[in-house]
């Protein structure tokens, strides 16, 4: 190319080198202006799209937002200088090709500087190449003849460089002019645009967010310690479910103060809405305090993001993180009953609210479970002292791990507050003797050793007392939701009331009340009968019992208690059998025989109970419980059997009583047989309310005498249950005298066989056969009434079975008579033996008498 150039005149060599240098100068200059007019256009737009919505009170472009933008740029303003500039600024163009482009543009030139550009170089190699000298030279002369009128710069497109290029001075002197006038907003921008600064647009108002306060109306749970106004961390806030919160934001006084302020927020719902801060006072050094305790912080039940709008600043958005209050979630009980009880312990025993109650004295111990990590808990006994619960970790003297412990502090009274958990807390614990203890574990049970290694006290709570004093109970901790609370031993009601702080620095909205009722053992129970004794006996009488004696946890021993009007009351052993069963007699003759102290003088007064003690052994005697009492009179033999033969006669009177109503029910089945059988009138047993003036016609008459005969079958079968009952009753009460005469020991063969075989068989069997047989012959008959399916048959068979049962109940009547007047016989030899004891008296005081008047 060079030894080409040299070989074309200079004049020609020199335009086409102006016209080189002349094309990559526009091309400098064109691919310059626009980066230029790139880089200024997306300065203003970046700062337009960055800063305008800060004037509306909305957030600056975030940086990945901003580092996205600057990549574009980037990109674009790489192409650019590629595109317009590398590609073109250094490209090699041949003389030829800058010769075709005079060409183009001049016609005057006539291809002329083409062809003397191309062919000059050749005309050394005439014999090859078909062309002429002559034409060459005169082409070469005509071409130099037009070159010197030629200008290169009409070549170029000069009015859209300069278009392009007066463009880029313009946004050029936009930014000058602007770092002129606002030096510090042209740097802020450019460091956000370009340099990503965190930095953001200065405001004319700033607000902050101080935080949010938890509302808690008439609580009366543990606080802890702790300002119920939290603040935002990392943007973020965790608050318990139903919380009612108050938000607060605070107006920097040293600018403009905003008439309000709005909170915009989306709950994870995707529901979205605003609400406007109410102003709080007035401003204080010159700040304003805004607040919102409304929807949607009232009771808030999900987690929410929001913002906040005052003015021209935004700040946000903020993160309120709603999470499970702490609370008590299962709560269980290991026990251990009183030693007496003879029970096994107890372990993982529900406790259900307001249901559970153990005896007094039980060692108790409370397993509390939450439903999410402590950080501290805060027991509360009004009667014992108040505790706080958390969780440290200890060094195990012999394998030196770490033991995870659960340390209970305790106050020194119910109305004080218990210290806080330190981490030295457990350095330099003692026992109650004040012996050093060293924490351990044996077989997974938590132990205190001494300074030799010896055990001093394990468990799966250990007492210990800090260098101050302070009372604490220690338990291993499988989880940081768990507790172990003892109650050791158990002597009053338990109401407990817990509360919670947990990790997510949350207290529980509620204190948890846990109530156990301690169980006062209780007296034995005796359900205690006499059987064949009434109201009098007499010294030498034996006294049968029947009934039963029981306790929550076993009986002791019983005994008999007879109390006497005068004199101390007198105690006899009673056995109890099959363990609660009690029916061993009293003799009271077997019993002066061993101790004559014991008789019983006739015409007294005793009381007798049974008794018996359980094996209550926690404090003061066992308990005792005491039966019914029984008001005994003692009696000679012949006054109890007095007594017992007014009572034969009141019987008896009783029984006839019984025995005319029986009668009387047999003469009204008589009538409704013969109504029956048409042989008695209409008339009779009619009822004054059934004559009527006007007289009934047959058929009513018929249905009239069906109903009275239905009637008199049911009062009938209403009198014999009432009868069978009564007669029953009297045949147990003679009975009853019967074995009276025995218990006392004042019966005759004659006389026991008289009451059992000639009264109390007989009546027992006419109440447990006769009268259910009669009961039968009724039921079926009245059956037959109601179905109009009327039977003499069966009317004859009820009345037949109700003569049986008068037949049997007079002989019976007879043979209370015939007892009766042996009783009468008995009674008048009784009178003559008195009358004589009387004469035999009277005749000892007249020869004492005597006697005396002979001394005188």
């Amino acid at each position: 190319m060079d030894n080409e150039t040299q070989q074309i005149d200079p004049r020609i060599r020199g335009t086409l080198q102006r016209l080189r240098s002349r094309i990559r100068l526009y091309v400098w200059i064109e691919g310059l202006s626009l980066a230029t007019v790139w880089l200024g256009v997306m300065f203003w737009l970046g700062l337009a799209i960055d800063y305008l919505p800060v004037l509306a009170g909305a957030n600056e472009l975030s940086q990945s937002v901003r580092g996205g933008l600057l990549v574009l740029v980037g990109s674009v303003l790489a192409y650019i200088l590629y595109r317009f500039v590398g590609q073109r600024a250094f490209v090699q163009f041949n003389d030829r090709s800058l010769a075709l482009l005079l060409e183009r543009r001049f016609d005057k030139l006539q291809d002329a500087l083409v062809t003397t550009v191309t062919l000059k170089p050749r005309q050394d190699n005439q014999s090859h190449d078909g062309f002429s000298p002559e034409m060459l030279s005169e082409t070469s002369l005509l071409a130099l003849a037009s070159i010197d009128s030629i200008n290169v710069n009409e070549v170029f497109n000069t009015r859209l460089l300069l278009k392009r290029l007066a463009l880029a001075i313009c946004l050029t002197l936009s930014v000058v002019l602007l770092g002129l006038n606002n030096a510090s907003m042209t740097s802020l921008a450019l460091k956000r645009l370009y340099m990503l600064s965190p930095e953001k647009w200065e405001r004319k108002t700033q607000i902050e967010l101080v935080g949010i306060t938890v509302i808690r109306e008439n609580f009366s749970g543990f606080t802890f310690g702790i300002n119920e106004q939290k603040t935002f961390e990392d943007s973020r806030v965790k608050v318990a479910t139903g919380a009612t919160l108050r938000l607060l934001v605070n107006a920097n006084g040293n600018k403009d103060i905003p008439g309000s302020c709005v909170l915009y927020y989306e709950t994870e719902d995707g529901v979205s809405g605003r609400r406007n801060l109410n102003k709080e006072g007035i401003a204080t050094n010159g700040d304003q305090t805004f607040v919102l305790d409304d929807n949607p912080l009232s009771g808030i039940t999900g987690s929410l993001e929001f913002e906040v709008v005052g003015n021209d600043h935004r700040i946000g958005p903020f993160f309120i993180d709603v999470v499970d209050s702490p609370q008590i979630q299962d709560v269980t009980l290991d026990y251990e009953y009183p030693a007496y009880t003879e029970k096994l312990p107890f372990t993982d025993q529900p406790w259900i609210a307001g249901r559970t109650a153990l005896p007094f004295g039980t060692n108790l111990r409370i397993n509390l479970e939450a439903n999410k990590p402590l950080q501290q808990i805060h027991i509360s006994d009004p009667l014992t002292a108040q505790y706080r619960a958390g969780y440290l970790t200890h060094q195990d003297i012999r394998s030196e791990k770490k033991l995870e412990l659960a340390v209970l502090v305790s106050s020194s009274a119910p109305e004080t507050e218990p210290t806080s958990l330190t981490k030295d807390l457990l350095a330099g614990i003692t026992n109650i003797d004040g012996e050093q203890l060293q924490l351990s574990t044996e077989n997974g049970v938590l132990c205190g050793l001494d300074e030799k290694g010896e055990v001093l006290t394990s468990g799966a709570v250990i007492e210990g007392f800090t260098q101050d004093g302070t009372r604490i109970l220690i338990s291993l901790a499988t989880s940081e939701t768990q507790l172990i609370f003892p109650v050791t031993p158990l002597y009053n009601d338990v109401a407990l009331t817990v509360s919670l702080y947990d990790q997510d620095e949350i207290i529980s909205t509620d204190p948890y009340v846990i109530s156990i009722g301690a169980i006062t053992d209780q007296s034995p129970n005796l359900d205690i009968r006499l059987q064949g004794i009434g109201s009098a006996i007499t010294p030498n009488a034996i006294i049968p019992i029947k009934g039963k004696v029981t306790d929550d946890y076993g009986v002791s021993s019983s005994w008999f208690n007879l109390e006497p009007q005068e004199g101390d009351a007198m105690k006899f052993p009673l056995p109890i059998e099959n363990g609660e069963e009690l029916q061993t007699p009293l003799d009271l003759r077997a019993q002066r025989a061993e101790d004559e102290s014991t008789e019983l003088k006739p015409e007294s007064t005793i009381t007798l109970s049974i008794q018996a003690n359980d094996k209550y052994d926690l404090e003061g005697d066992p308990n005792i419980g005491t039966s019914s009492q029984f008001s005994l009179d003692i009696v000679t033999d012949q006054q109890l059997l007095a007594i017992l033969e007014r009572q034969e006669l009141s019987l008896r009177q009783r029984y006839e009583l019984i025995l005319a109503e029986v009668q009387e029910m047999r003469d009204s089945l008589a009538q409704v047989l013969e109504s029956s059988q048409g042989t008695v009138d209409s008339d009779v047993g009619n009822e004054p309310e059934d004559n009527e003036e006007d007289e009934l016609n047959a058929e009513q008459k018929q249905k009239r005498e069906e109903s009275l005969r239905l009637l008199r079958v049911q009062r009938a079968i209403v009198q014999s249950q009432k009868s069978n009952q009564e007669s029953l009753g009297v045949a147990v009460s003679f009975e009853d005298i019967r074995l009276q005469l025995i218990n006392n020991r004042v019966d005759t063969q004659d006389r026991k066989d008289r009451l059992k075989e000639l009264i109390a068989d007989p009546l027992k069997h006419v109440s447990t056969v006769e009268f259910p047989d009669l009961d039968d012959k009724l039921l079926t008959y009245e059956k037959s009434l109601e179905t109009d399916n009327e039977s003499g048959d069966a009317a004859a068979k009820a009345l037949t079975q109700a003569d049986v049962i008068l037949v049997q109940m007079n002989a019976i009547l007879d043979n209370m008579l015939e007892l009766e007047t042996y009783n009468e016989l008995i009674d008048l030899i009784r009178d003559l033996i008195t009358d004589q004891e009387e004469i035999n008296e009277k005749t000892k005081d007249e020869r004492k008498k005597q006697v005396l008047d002979l001394l005188k």
